[in-house]
């Protein structure tokens, strides 16, 4: 389940989790190069895919997973809207702050959506790290972060911060493998989707 936040006085709503992406290939933090050409391989499947039973609707979906085209992240066509997932970890472990890259990255993906008309959601995520005792459990993390990369994408985009949709999938649904730590330090991150208009 994901817990949404809407713009505005929306307010909260709990809403089924969309059904996990595919695999993806994975590669170790210790070959950068490996790492680098497992991505590229990636947007290039997106690519091929995206092309795959194609509408005109699709041509702005198209258009956006092109521009959005940047190492700090993968952006891919899902049907109607382009989900964007962070490279690395965004977020320091069991918190909402920003790592220096994360920041960076959040920062590119709103520059980059400057200008176009779009619809935006962030979804954050943690590991499956069990939270610190006392401390908040992972769905809050989780929308905290969502709220954090907000205010990053809406500020560089410059999009009111209220058309910004937030959700949380905690520990649930992460975008990369909670498999070992380099997989637990991808996961401390949000992923956005975009829908053009």
């Amino acid at each position: 389940m994901l817990l949404l936040a809407g713009g505005g006085a929306a307010g909260w709503a709990l809403a089924p989790a969309t059904a996990p992406a595919a695999p993806r290939a994975t590669a170790s933090a210790a070959d950068p190069g490996l790492t680098e050409a497992v991505d590229r391989l990636e947007r290039e499947i997106d690519r091929l895919r995206g092309r795959a039973g194609e509408s005109d609707g699709d041509e702005a979906v198209r258009r956006l997973v092109a521009a959005l085209d940047d190492p700090r992240w993968t952006a891919r066509a899902d049907g109607g809207v382009v989900t964007v997932v962070l490279r690395d970890g965004a977020f320091a472990a069991g918190g909402a702050e920003t790592t220096d890259a994360g920041q960076e990255a959040l920062a590119g993906l709103g520059a980059a959506l400057r200008g176009r008309d779009v619809e935006v959601a962030v979804v954050g995520h943690t590991s499956d790290t069990p939270p610190v005792p006392g401390g908040p459990d992972n769905a809050a993390v989780g929308l905290d972060r969502a709220l954090a990369g907000a205010q990053v994408i809406a500020a560089e985009a410059d999009l009111p911060l209220g058309a910004v949709r937030v959700a949380t999938s905690g520990d649930a649904a992460p975008p990369h493998p909670n498999t070992d730590e380099a997989g637990r330090a991808r996961n401390q991150t949000v992923t956005v989707t975009i829908t053009p208009r």
